[in-house]
C-alpha cells in the first residue's frame, strides 16, 4: 500500500517529521500519513519559514514566481500528471464529489493561477473612479466598485507607499471546495513575498500538500517558503503561536470558526500584536435572469450554476433563481428548459449517490409544507441527477442544494434585489443574465445590497481575475480597514459573453470536461 503526505513541509525543515507522531488513513490503496502537530513543532516550522522567506523569496523577481506558478497550472492541466491522477482518484472518496465535478470546478479554476493572474496581482492599481461607480479595472475584464468612507478612501490611496513586510500568511481553509482555498492561499502568500501556512480541513488534508509538492518541483525556494499542517481548530496551545508570528491571518469556512478566530485575533491585537485578520465566513447567492435573456442558451447556464461543488460554494444560488416574466420563455417554462439542460449536462458533471440522497430528503421536507400548495411543478430527472421545482409563492430561504433547483417568477429584478436586504450580512455573490442596458444600474443596486460579486450564469463557480471576494479585494485586503465594501461585475459585455459561454457548455455536454481542448474561460 503506498503513502502519501497529508502534509508538507520545505526540505530544510524535514527534521521536524522524526518529532511529529502521525495517525493513518487508509484511502482506497493509499496510506495518508496525517501529523499530530505540538506547540514545539509548529514553533520550529514558523521560525523556519520566516527565514526562509528572508533568505529565498523577499528579493526574488515577479517575474521568476510568474514562471514557477504558471509551469505549475500547466502541470496540472495535464491528465497525465502523476498528482493529478492521485488527486482524481482519492478526493471524490474524501469529499463525495465526482471527479468530472472535481475536473470542472476545482481544477479548472486552478488552472487560472498563471503568469497572467500573477502579473496582474503584482502591479494592480484601482482607479479613484471606483469610489463613485463600477470603474473597469486595466488587465482584467473585470469592473470594481468600492463603497467606502472618506478615512477608508484615504486609506487606499496610501496602499501603493505601503513598505511594511509581510513575513507569513496564515491559512485556515474549509472542506466545502476542496483544493481551491489552499491553493489559493499558496499562491497569494508568494505573491506578497511572505511564507505561507496552510491548515488544511480534516475531511480532505489530500490537495494542499500535492499542490506544495508541485510547486516545490518548479522551484525549491518557493517551495521552501511554504508549509501545511493540519491541527484541531481553537486549539489555543498552537493557534496561540501561529497567530502571534502571522502578520496576516485569513479564515475561510462557517461563520462560526471564522468569528471564533476573530476574537482571538482581537485579543492580541489590544496586546499590541499586530495581525491582520481576514474573515470569510458562511454565504449564500442567488440567479437572476432578466426578461431579455430568458431563452434556452441562459437555462443551460444556469444548470451550470446549479451543478457546481453541489451547491455548497458560498456563490452558489442557494436562495433560488428568480426568472422575470416577459421573457421568450415564461418562468415555469424557463424552469422545464432548465432541467432539459440539467440532464444534459448531468451526463458529463455526474452526481454522486451520497448528494442523490440529501437531497430527496429535502424534497420530501418541501412538499410536506403547508406553503407548498399545488402551485407548483418538480421536474425531475430520469436517472436522478437532479430535480427543479417551479414555485409560484415568492420565498428566500438558502435550501438550493445537492441539484436541487428552485424557480421563481417575478415581476421585476429589483423587486427580488429589495427582498435580499435583511439577508445583507449572508450574501455574496449573484448568477446574472442581463442586457448591457440594465447591467450598470442593477449592478450598482446590487452593490449597496450587500453582494460582493456580480457574476454572468454559468461562471459562479468558477471565480475570474480582478473579482472581489466576500466583500474584501483579494491582497488589498491583508493591508486596509474591512470597513470598505467591495463589489465587482466580472464581464463587461454580458451578452456577447452568454454567447461564448453558451459554446463551452455545449462543449462539456458533446465532449466531457476532460476534452484538452476545452477552453478555461
Amino acid at each position: 500500500m503506498s503513502e502519501l503526505k497529508g502534509y508538507y513541509l520545505p526540505n530544510s525543515l524535514k527534521s521536524i517529521e522524526k518529532e511529529m507522531e502521525f495517525s493513518e488513513k487508509k484511502v482506497n490503496d493509499y496510506t495518508l500519513l496525517i501529523p499530530s502537530i505540538n506547540q514545539d513543532n509548529i514553533k520550529e516550522i514558523v521560525r523556519g519559514l520566516k527565514e526562509n522567506r528572508k533568505k529565498y523569496l523577499a528579493d526574488m523577481p515577479f517575474s521568476e514566481i510568474a514562471r514557477a506558478y504558471g509551469e505549475v497550472s500547466r502541470t496540472w492541466s495535464d491528465n497525465k500528471y502523476e498528482k493529478k491522477k492521485i488527486a482524481l482518484e482519492l478526493l471524490p472518496v474524501l469529499t463525495n464529489l465526482s471527479p468530472e465535478l472535481i475536473e470542472f470546478f476545482q481544477f479548472r479554476s486552478i488552472y487560472k493561477i498563471d503568469e497572467k493572474t500573477i502579473n496582474f496581482l503584482s502591479t494592480l492599481s484601482l482607479p479613484p473612479e471606483v469610489f463613485k461607480s463600477f470603474a473597469p479595472i486595466e488587465g482584467a475584464n473585470t469592473f470594481v466598485r468600492a463603497y467606502a468612507g472618506f478615512r477608508d478612501k484615504i486609506a487606499l490611496k496610501k496602499i501603493s507607499q505601503y513598505d511594511k513586510e509581510i513575513e507569513l500568511v496564515t491559512y485556515i481553509t474549509p472542506s466545502n471546495v476542496p483544493g481551491f482555498i489552499e491553493s489559493l492561499g499558496i499562491f497569494i502568500a508568494s505573491i506578497v513575498k511572505a511564507s505561507g501556512l496552510i491548515k488544511t480541513p480534516s475531511v480532505q488534508p489530500l490537495f494542499a500538500p500535492l499542490y506544495a509538492e508541485s510547486v516545490a518541483e518548479k522551484s525549491k525556494e518557493i517551495g521552501e517558503t511554504i508549509a501545511v499542517v493540519p491541527w484541531a481548530g481553537g486549539d489555543q496551545s498552537i493557534e496561540d503561536v501561529i497567530f502571534r508570528n502571522s502578520n496576516v491571518v485569513s479564515v475561510v469556512s462557517s461563520t462560526q470558526t471564522a468569528m471564533s478566530v476573530k476574537g482571538r485575533i482581537d485579543e492580541l491585537n489590544k496586546e499590541g500584536i499586530s495581525i491582520k485578520g481576514c474573515y470569510h465566513g458562511g454565504k449564500f447567492g442567488v440567479e437572476l435572469i432578466a426578461k431579455e435573456m430568458a431563452n434556452r442558451d441562459v437555462a443551460g447556464l444556469a444548470a451550470i450554476d446549479g451543478i457546481g461543488y453541489e451547491g455548497y460554494m458560498c456563490g452558489s444560488p442557494a436562495f433560488g433563481f428568480f426568472v422575470e416574466e416577459g421573457g421568450e420563455l415564461s418562468p415555469i417554462e424557463f424552469a422545464e428548459a432548465l432541467a432539459d439542460e440539467m440532464e444534459k449536462l448531468s451526463k458529463s458533471i455526474p452526481q454522486t449517490n451520497f448528494f442523490r440522497k440529501l437531497r430527496e430528503v429535502k424534497i420530501g421536507e418541501i412538499i410536506s409544507r403547508p406553503e407548498f400548495d399545488g402551485g407548483q411543478r418538480i421536474f425531475s430527472s430520469s436517472e436522478q441527477n437532479f430535480a427543479v421545482i417551479y414555485e409560484s409563492k415568492f420565498n428566500l430561504n438558502p435550501i438550493g442544494q445537492n441539484r436541487l433547483i428552485r424557480v421563481f417568477g417575478v415581476k421585476s429584478l429589483e423587486e427580488v434585489i429589495d427582498k435580499m436586504k435583511p439577508w445583507r450580512e449572508y450574501l455574496q455573490t449573484a448568477g446574472v443574465a442581463i442586457g448591457n442596458n440594465r447591467l450598470q444600474r442593477l449592478s450598482e443596486l446590487m452593490g449597496k445590497t450587500g453582494f460582493s460579486n456580480i457574476r454572468i450564469a454559468g461562471t459562479v463557480a468558477l471565480p475570474r481575475l480582478g473579482e472581489a471576494w466576500d466583500g474584501n479585494y483579494p491582497i488589498y485586503e491583508f493591508f486596509i480597514p474591512d470597513s470598505i465594501h467591495w463589489a465587482s461585475i466580472n464581464a463587461i459585455d454580458f451578452e456577447n459573453e452568454i454567447k461564448e459561454l453558451s459554446k463551452l457548455k455545449d462543449q462539456v455536454i458533446e465532449s466531457g470536461v476532460f476534452n484538452p481542448s476545452l477552453g478555461i474561460h
